[in-house]
């Protein structure tokens, strides 16, 4: 539901939400489950690999693959 800002008179005003809450326990676990996405995307960040060994690692998988 938009509401236009307080001043009626103003056409300027800007539109802005509101938000209700059914639920206080789902609000809280909704926040939990962002909380945790948050943490497993961080944690699934790949470590930096030095370009000497990328190159070792292709040679290896070239001798696999022949």
């Amino acid at each position: 539901m938009a509401v236009r800002g307080f001043d009626r008179s103003c056409s300027q005003g800007r539109d802005f939400a509101v938000v209700n809450t059914e639920s206080p326990r789902l609000a809280c676990l909704g926040w939990i489950l962002m909380l945790v996405a948050f943490v497993l995307q961080i944690l699934s960040i790949e470590k930096p690999v030095s370009a000497k060994e990328q190159r070792k690692r292709l040679k290896q998988l070239r001798r696999l693959a022949a």
